[in-house]
């Protein structure tokens, strides 16, 4: 369910903007006006007038042939603008490939985006038996350890702002009650850790940490993904304290570069 925002900081046709301009995956897709308003729950005759705004500043044009649009050579001009975040992001990698090689689990970093997590960077297991995560897609915030840990440094009315209006269910261990969801994330706010304990994928068990930024902002999240088959309460102990370190090298990495 989309999420209605009645926040009068927010300038709404920004937010419009920017939910067309991402929806533009890569530099290869094209979309014509019906299928971003489909996309993104906006009227044709707005979704027009933001395409139109966005040829105008260079960053989309129009295919001739089929009358649909694509970015524009013009998001070269910006990426340079992220050269010390994905300085960053590779260095974060190392110290990712450092925990998959002591357990061979799956290895996690994401952002938060909206009321979801987007994966940034993902360390395969080794193992057969894995979790299938991929980055670039949209997690939920409410049953992931990823999503609670970017919740972390919130007050309780920023993380309700944060979160949809109606949380879904994904297993029967899934939190869909929102209170409960603030008491678990104020414990985990103490211990500095969270568990995804088959929240969100039966069979899966998630320890998540969260990266903090400048300012002590988290900017990021960390986590160990593994079949409940293979976790057992002595190792779960160790990798609390493994996620919690590894994520104090990344986020130690994002303050000496920033």
């Amino acid at each position: 369910m989309k999420k209605k925002e009645n926040n009068n900081a927010i300038v709404q046709a920004l937010i419009k903007g920017l939910a067309i301009f991402e929806k533009f995956e890569n530099d290869q897709v094209e979309y014509g006006v019906l299928e971003l308003g489909v996309a993104v729950d906006l009227p044709d005759s707005g979704v027009q007038r933001i395409l139109n705004t966005l040829v105008f500043a260079g960053y989309v044009y129009q295919n001739p042939m089929n009358k649909k649009y694509r970015l524009s050579p013009k998001i070269i001009s910006q990426c340079s603008k992220a050269a010390t975040f994905i300085r960053w992001k590779e260095m974060a990698r190392k110290h990712m490939l450092t925990l998959n090689e002591l357990y061979g689990e799956t290895i996690n970093l994401a952002i938060r985006d909206g009321d979801g997590a987007v994966y940034i960077e993902v360390i395969e297991s080794i193992h057969v038996l894995r979790p299938n995560l991929v980055t670039g897609i949209r997690y939920p915030l409410h049953c992931s350890a990823l999503g609670q840990s970017l919740l972390l440094d919130l007050s309780e009315s920023a993380i309700l702002s944060a979160l949809p209006e109606k949380l879904e269910a994904y297993t029967p261990k899934t939190l869909n009650d929102k209170q409960a969801l603030l008491e678990k994330i104020q414990q985990s706010k103490v211990k500095q850790f969270t568990v995804d304990d088959e929240e969100y994928q039966l069979g899966l068990v998630c320890v998540g940490a969260p990266i903090y930024g400048v300012g002590q902002k988290i900017v990021a999240a960390i986590s160990m993904s593994t079949p409940t088959a293979r976790m057992t309460p002595e190792k779960f102990e160790v990798i609390v304290l493994q996620v919690k370190e590894t994520a104090k090298k990344i986020s130690d990495d994002f303050q000496y570069l920033f």
